[in-house]
């Protein structure tokens, strides 16, 4: 079960409050639910999927990232050192359909940035890859990568390290990419040439190959559909206001308080 800070439940009184559980992701993983979380000696080698989807794993122990050592909102995060990872068993373990709508939420800290293709995480496919890279080596400022299509940076160029909330949406219906951080646009690019193929392989704090990334993870939302605007804004606030993060933009649904059912 997902634990809610006591200030979260304060900021909604006796409303019940909005989860994704309302959407049927096509994955949802939550650190802070530690009955999720198989570990040993605080190293952890599982992550269930808080939807009974796909589980993020690490069998190799020196890979495992450790989780009671560091919070976020007084809610638990996993932590990671710069050369751990988690990840899905192969290329193949999560499957969507096609064309390719994804669009993917994820709550991070980057501590430390030494490598422009250090990574907050990457999809990995038979056809194509997604890579979300720092673009520098000296701090976390954004930019996707995929396989044989062209790049997307974030605007404007700023660290980003966070403890943020990174939302990207990758569409072959009208060909673009386009990225938010905490709820504020950062731009689009007509890149999107190739689908990334019918199934992938999620990793966490990586890149595609071994630029990892020291810092921590809290949760990750990924839909499977090309997502509309209503429902982005609901993962925003909820995340926003669970995790205690930047300010949304005075403009958006959940400047004041998370969303509510």
């Amino acid at each position: 079960m997902t634990i809610i800070p006591f200030g979260f439940m304060k900021v909604v009184g006796a409303a019940e409050l909005w989860t994704p559980s309302q959407i049927s992701p096509l994955g949802w993983w939550d650190a802070s639910d530690t009955d999720s979380i198989t570990e040993s000696g605080g190293d952890v080698s599982d992550v269930a999927a808080q939807n009974g989807g796909v589980s993020l794993i690490q069998t190799n122990g020196s890979l495992q990232p450790e989780t009671g050592t560091r919070t976020q909102n007084s809610l638990n995060v996993l932590d990671f050192d710069g050369t751990e990872q988690l990840q899905m068993v192969n290329n193949s373990a999560l499957t969507f359909t096609q064309p390719t709508n994804l669009t993917f939420i994820s709550v991070h800290k980057a501590d430390v940035i030494n490598n422009n293709s250090d990574a907050l995480w990457s999809m990995l496919s038979a056809n194509n890859d997604y890579n979300f890279l720092s673009d520098i080596n000296s701090e976390f400022r954004g930019e996707v990568v995929i396989t044989n299509s062209a790049n997307h940076v974030l605007s404007p160029a700023t660290a980003r390290n966070g403890p943020s909330m990174y939302a990207l949406r990758f569409s072959k219906t009208d060909l673009t990419i386009s990225s938010w951080v905490d709820g504020d646009s950062t731009g689009s690019t007509a890149s999107m040439a190739n689908n990334l193929g019918g199934s992938g392989m999620i990793r966490i704090m990586t890149n595609k190959s071994t630029a990892r990334v020291d810092g921590w993870w809290g949760e990750m939302v990924v839909l499977n559909n090309d997502d509309t605007t209503a429902t982005r804004q609901l993962l925003e606030g909820y995340l926003k206001w669970k995790w205690d993060l930047p300010a949304l933009p005075s403009g958006h649904p959940y400047f004041l308080g998370p969303p509510t059912v």
